[in-house]
């Protein structure tokens, strides 16, 4: 789909003409297209924190009594890729007794100003996309709609990211809206010195 995409985007600079709104340059590009494009290109503050999560990280889970109050231990490794503007997140963390490789890409998004996070895991086939926003409070929340066995329509889930240090920092799970929403886990990451 982002191969299509990408030629169609492509096809309608060489005709000169893009579908939809009488508001294209002679070049058949959105009147806002390179304002646009200089944002979504330029790395900010936002980018330069996320920078700091480069390193080694010890990785303990904590679930919630709902799930037996179960405790595990997990390592990742964080580095930056494409030229800086995200974070990829590999590593092995069990999911409930179960030995899980995982993987994460992390970035900001300067145009919508929206944090942005997927995660894949070893277990299944999944990918667990979330928009996040910084609150007031300094914490990032995210949410998404997390499909599944359970509810294969999907359902939501929130997470909460608190960074307590350069060195720590937190993400806390919920499923779940309003008087339904419900705490699942607590990841808390723990910097590992070489």
């Amino acid at each position: 789909m982002r191969i299509y995409s990408s030629i169609f985007f492509l096809g309608c600079i060489v005709m000169g003409h893009c579908a939809g709104g009488g508001d294209e340059t002679a070049t058949g590009l959105p009147a806002d297209y390179e304002q646009n494009d200089r944002i979504q290109k330029t790395l900010g503050g936002e980018h330069q924190k996320l920078a700091k999560q480069v390193g080694d990280w010890k990785v303990t889970t904590k679930y919630s009594e709902a799930f037996g109050g179960l405790e595990e231990t997990g390592t990742c490794t964080m580095k930056l890729v494409m030229d800086g503007k995200f974070i990829l997140s590999e590593g092995e963390t069990p999911m409930l007794g179960t030995p899980t490789k995982t993987m994460g890409m992390f970035g900001y998004d300067t145009l919508t100003k929206e944090y942005i996070a997927i995660n894949f895991n070893s277990m299944y086939t999944s990918a667990y996309p979330m928009t996040g926003k910084l609150r007031d409070d300094g914490v990032i929340e995210y949410l998404g709609t997390m499909k599944d066995a359970m509810s294969p329509q999907g359902r939501i889930y929130r997470a909460e990211e608190k960074h307590l240090s350069d060195d720590k920092f937190e993400i806390v799970v919920y499923h779940g809206t309003g008087e339904k929403e419900f705490h699942v886990m607590t990841m808390t990451y723990t910097r590992v010195e070489k």
